[in-house]
């Protein structure tokens, strides 16, 4: 359901979320989750030009969130980076017409609810429950 730009978005800025005092490289965030590293830079290119994240050019340079991971929502990063997910619904079917109507309807409802509810902060903490923490040496 969600675009692959989208779900690598969100790891990079999992990345960004659990090391917020850090600017971290373009090159360290690709390599984490094997992402294409010009096609991350699009992304990121996305991400900074909608206020989510920062950077900084030059020896030591990369990027950080703009705000912190509490206030980043999942709805605000799928609205950057796919935002025809949340106009088009679930199926792009024309609700008032379908026997099923109803029931995307709701989905779509709760699908948007979960989005405006999760922030980056919870994505962080969720995905750090499960694996090893986010900690590189260079």
């Amino acid at each position: 359901m969600l675009t692959r730009k989208v779900r690598y978005g969100v790891r990079a800025l999992t990345v960004l979320a659990s090391r917020q005092t850090e600017t971290i490289p373009l090159r360290e965030l690709a390599e984490q989750f094997h992402i294409p590293r010009k096609y991350l830079e699009v992304i990121m290119v996305e991400l900074r030009n909608a206020g989510l994240v920062h950077s900084t050019r030059g020896k030591g340079g990369g990027y950080q969130l703009s705000k912190t991971a509490t206030q980043i929502t999942l709805a605000e990063i799928v609205q950057v980076l796919d935002p025809e997910l949340l106009s088009r619904g679930v199926d792009g079917a024309e609700h008032h017409i379908a026997p099923e109507g109803p029931v995307w309807q709701e989905m779509e409802s709760h699908l948007r609810g979960y989005l405006d509810d999760t922030t980056l902060s919870r994505i962080a903490l969720l995905w750090s429950s499960r694996h090893e923490p986010l900690v590189y040496s260079i």
